[in-house]
């Protein structure tokens, strides 16, 4: 077992709940409720369920190659979710730094960055021989 695949999976579940629940409370319903066109609000809708759904789908996944490392491309696929988390919170910090910082706003790259570290480290850790 990698524990901090598990780990991993565990912030990336919790991170698809907290924007599948605070999501429709705060971003999303202040979007329906400004004179933003229908247009951006469909579009940052579907943007926004689409990376909850992702990061529900990522926290499957490293659950699975937590618990199970010894599988074909465990490895692999926990480095490429890894990657594209680092990437996200790399593009929520740049976001952020061009629009103004937040506190609300640097939340997610924060998740963002503790699921990549956390699957980065069991990269290192498996592809070490250590599957510990």
């Amino acid at each position: 077992m990698i524990k901090s695949w598990v780990a991993a999976g565990v912030v990336s579940l919790f991170t698809s709940i907290l924007r599948g629940v605070a999501g429709h409370r705060s971003p999303l319903a202040d979007a329906r409720d400004s004179d933003m066109d229908m247009e951006s609000i469909v579009i940052l809708h579907a943007a926004w369920h689409v990376v909850t759904g992702f990061c529900f789908a990522a926290a499957v996944v490293y659950i699975y190659v937590g618990l199970r490392p010894q599988h074909f491309a465990s490895n692999q696929l926990a480095g490429l979710l890894s990657a594209i988390f680092l990437l996200s919170a790399l593009v929520v910090i740049v976001v952020n730094s061009v629009y103004g910082w937040s506190l609300l706003l640097a939340l997610p790259a924060v998740l963002l960055a503790c699921i990549s570290i956390l699957g980065f480290v069991g990269v290192k850790k498996f592809g070490g021989g250590n599957a510990a």
